[in-house]
C-alpha cells in the first residue's frame, strides 16, 4: 500500500511539473507563430485493476460492436400491425383484394364457401356467391382461412374483395399467419386492417352487486339500436350475438361472435334458476341455437332480434324454440 501511494505520488508531480512547463512555453510559441513538431504517440490499452483484488488478471477497454437493426422482408404481411389492445377489446375486420390470377372449378368453389362450417356469411355475402358475383380468387381465399373454433365472419363479398372479421384476436393473428403462408400466387393482392372502434364513455352501470345485474344495467343502455348483421357496436349495430359480446366485455368476460359458440361458454342454468343477466338461446339449428337474448327477470329478455328491428325487450312466456340458457361468469 505505501509503494502505491508514492508511485501515485510521483505520478501527481511529474503531471504538476509538464502542466507548468506548457504554461511557460505557450506564449512563445503563440507569438513565433510557429509550433514544434510533435512526435506521435503511442496508443496503449489502459489495464483496469479492480481495486483491493490482487489476484484477478488485468483486462483491457474495448468498444462493443454496433447494434444492426432487423430488417423485415418486404411483402410480407406484418402480423405485428395488430394493435396492442386489451385481451377483451374488439379485433379488427379484415379488407382483403384477391389477386387476378384465379384458380378454376368457379361453381365448385361457390358450393363448398355456401356450405362451409367454418365460414358465417352475411345475407348480402350469401346473395353475391349465389348470383356469381364473386371472383374465383377471393373464394378460394376463403376457404384457405383456417378453421379456429368460431366461424369467420364474412360481411361482403364481391369480385376479388372481401371482408371478414375474426370472433377473437388470437383468431385473428391465425388468420393472418395462415395467409401468410400461401404460395406467393395465392396470397391476398393487399390487406388492410379496419380497427372497430367502440366507446364505453356512455355506460354507467350499478357499482357493486352481481355481475349478472350489472350486464342487464350495461345493456338497457343501448335500447333502440338497430338490428345489424355482424354488428358490435353501438354506432354500428348489434346482432344478437353482438350484443351480449359487447356488453359482458365491459365486465372484463369474453365471449365468442356467435351465438352456438355462447352456448359453449359458460355453467348451464335450468328455466327456474334463471337470473338477471343469465343467456338465453332460441332456434334450434344443426350447429347450435342461432339466437340470443339475456334475460332482465320478470319472465323478459333484451335481445336484439333481426333485421329491420332494433335491441328491445320482449316476452320469453310461451315464446317457442327455445334450446337452453347460460350463465357466463
Amino acid at each position: 500500500m505505501q509503494m502505491r501511494m508514492v508511485t501515485i505520488a510521483r505520478f501527481g508531480l511529474f503531471a504538476i511539473a509538464g502542466v507548468a512547463s506548457a504554461a511557460v512555453a505557450l506564449p512563445h510559441v503563440l507569438a513565433s507563430g510557429h509550433a514544434a513538431p510533435v512526435a506521435p504517440v503511442a496508443h496503449l490499452a489502459v489495464p483496469v485493476v479492480p481495486v483491493g483484488v490482487e489476484d484477478v488478471p488485468t483486462r483491457h477497454l474495448h468498444a462493443p460492436p454496433p447494434q444492426r437493426k432487423k430488417l423485415q422482408p418486404a411483402g410480407a404481411l406484418e402480423i405485428d400491425h395488430l394493435p396492442k389492445l386489451a385481451p377483451y377489446s374488439l379485433p379488427p375486420r379484415l379488407k382483403l383484394r384477391a389477386r387476378a390470377h384465379a384458380p378454376a372449378g368457379r361453381r365448385a368453389l361457390e358450393r363448398r364457401v355456401l356450405h362451409s362450417a367454418h365460414l358465417a356469411l352475411s345475407p348480402a355475402a350469401k346473395r353475391a356467391v349465389r348470383h356469381h358475383r364473386v371472383a374465383s380468387g377471393a373464394l378460394a381465399l376463403l376457404l384457405h382461412t383456417p378453421h379456429l373454433g368460431s366461424p369467420l365472419l364474412v360481411f361482403s363479398a364481391r369480385g376479388r374483395s372481401l371482408e371478414i372479421q375474426a370472433t377473437r384476436m388470437w383468431m385473428t393473428r391465425s388468420t393472418l399467419i395462415s395467409l401468410g403462408k400461401l404460395p406467393a400466387t395465392a396470397r391476398p393482392a393487399s390487406l388492410r386492417l379496419q380497427p372497430v372502434t367502440s366507446s364505453y364513455t356512455d355506460v354507467h352501470a350499478r357499482h357493486g352487486g352481481m355481475l349478472g345485474p350489472q350486464a342487464v344495467a350495461i345493456a338497457k343502455r343501448y335500447l333502440g339500436i338497430p338490428y345489424v348483421w355482424g354488428g358490435s357496436t353501438p354506432t354500428g349495430g348489434f346482432d344478437c350475438s353482438g350484443l351480449m359480446m359487447y356488453v359482458y366485455r365491459q365486465l372484463g368476460i369474453t365471449l365468442d361472435h356467435y351465438a352456438a359458440w355462447q352456448f359453449l361458454e359458460g355453467t348451464r342454468v335450468a328455466p327456474q334458476d334463471l337470473q338477471p343477466g343469465d343467456l338465453v338461446f332460441w332456434e334450434p339449428k344443426a350447429d347450435g341455437p342461432g339466437h340470443v337474448g339475456m334475460y332482465v327477470g320478470d319472465g323478459k329478455m333484451i335481445n336484439a332480434p333481426h333485421t329491420g328491428d332494433v335491441v328491445r325487450i320482449v316476452s320469453i312466456q310461451g315464446r317457442s324454440g327455445y334450446v337452453g340458457a347460460v350463465r357466463p361468469y
